[in-house]
Formats: structure tokens, sequence, C-alpha cells
């Protein structure tokens, strides 16, 4: 008997293709909590992050077997590019209305 219809658990471990996404994701944090003057350089370690998640999302699909990660990894970038586009505006708008960019001068947001 193989169980009677018991689900088989598949173990993961950590494997060594997740050691680079894991560590990019720490220095994505580490990169935001440490750049905390030009909101600029803040966003970078963010699209590194994003980097790591579809990485990660890739990774998992190929060890389960599933087309999920593969899918959801084809619209990373996709979200990736509205956010760099929509955050780039926002960086422009507020250059022009306040000549900087910096964390510090940029304490409330008013609609």
């Amino acid at each position: 008997m193989d169980g009677g219809g018991v689900l088989k658990r598949r173990s993961l471990g950590l494997k060594p293709e997740l050691k680079k996404p894991i560590l990019r994701r720490k220095t994505g944090i580490r990169g935001i909590l440490l750049n905390r003057r030009n909101i600029l350089i803040m966003s970078m370690p963010i699209e590194s992050m994003l980097l790591a998640v579809n990485s990660n999302f890739l990774v998992f699909s190929v060890s389960l077997d599933d087309m999920m990660g593969q899918s959801f990894a084809s619209l990373v970038p996709t979200v990736a590019a509205a956010e760099s586009a929509i955050g780039s505006a926002i960086f422009v708008i507020t250059f022009r209305v306040r000549g900087t960019i910096a964390v510090e001068s940029i304490n409330c947001i008013q609609g």
C-alpha cells in the first residue's frame, strides 16, 4: 500500500539555488535601512528584492514541478516596470516642487 491516499510531502531543504536570492533579499533590506537620505537610492534595493522574489518563484516552480511560479515570475517584471515608472514620476514632481528628493524633506504626503 502507498499510504491510502495520503499525500507525500517533498522536502525542499535549503537548495544551493536559494542561497543567491536569500543573500540578495538580505542585501536589499540592508540597503533600504542604511541608505535613508536619498529616496532614489532607496528604490534601487527594492528592485533587487523584487529580483530575489522572482528568483524564488522560479526555483520553487522548478523544484515543485509547478507552472504557477513561472507564470508569477513572468508578471513580476511587468509590475516592477509600472512601479518604476510611477516612482520616477513622483520623484520628478517632488524635485520640481521641493527642489530635493531627500527623505528628510518628505515628511508628509498631502493630497
